[in-house]
């Protein structure tokens, strides 16, 4: 908020950033989820050099699948955010032809890979079904964030020119307090209880 209010950051930019960090982690857990799920089928990879391509030509595949359906999360709410653009009079195509979404996105994706190696290894350490390890409870916090966000979004039109400027303002009023209380809301908003 500081960026954007008194650095003069971009607003768009800074709004597809978060889309971009609750994508990166939704990614992140649908590369968990894909690579322990095949390491629970298939036990562990055949041995020689087709056995280990077979096993991670697997993971990539199931990453695929899981990753795309997770996007779909971040993706549709982003597009209720296209009126707001229009009435800001903004390009939305400045964010892909700036050449900063590529490099944000690596970066957060960079930033998520220690929680994604450490996190698989404690699962691996503590012999944890996929199932069982608390994934829906991360992909249901980060899902219903992003999709009351978006829901959000369309009543701000209000604002006009200034909608990006105060969904801002709740994205981050919003998402502080989510993190922040985020056992219990998603006890309470979710019906997901933590796991023991």
């Amino acid at each position: 908020m500081i960026g954007v209010f008194v650095f003069g950051w971009s607003v768009l930019e800074t709004i597809a950033a978060l889309l971009l960090d609750a994508l990166s982690t939704l990614w992140m857990v649908a590369g968990m989820g894909a690579y322990l799920a095949v390491k629970d089928t298939t036990k562990s990879p055949q041995p020689g050099i087709t056995g280990v391509l077979r096993f991670w030509a697997s993971v990539f595949l199931t990453f695929l699948f899981v990753g795309g359906i997770l996007s779909l999360f971040v993706v549709v709410p982003a597009f209720f955010l296209l009126p707001l653009v229009q009435s800001a009079r903004l390009d939305p195509m400045s964010v892909v032809t700036s050449g900063w979404l590529p490099r944000a996105f690596a970066a957060m994706l960079a930033c998520q890979l220690p929680g994604l190696v450490g996190r698989v290894r404690d699962a691996e350490a503590a012999g944890i079904a996929p199932e069982k390890m608390g994934m829906d409870k991360e992909v249901g916090f980060i899902a219903h964030r992003t999709v009351l966000l978006g829901a959000i979004a369309s009543m701000l039109a209000i604002f006009g020119p200034y909608a990006l400027h105060v969904l801002v303002i709740v994205a981050q009023v919003f998402g502080a307090g989510s993190e922040i209380m985020r056992d219990r809301y998603v006890t309470h908003v979710l019906g997901i209880r933590p796991v023991l």
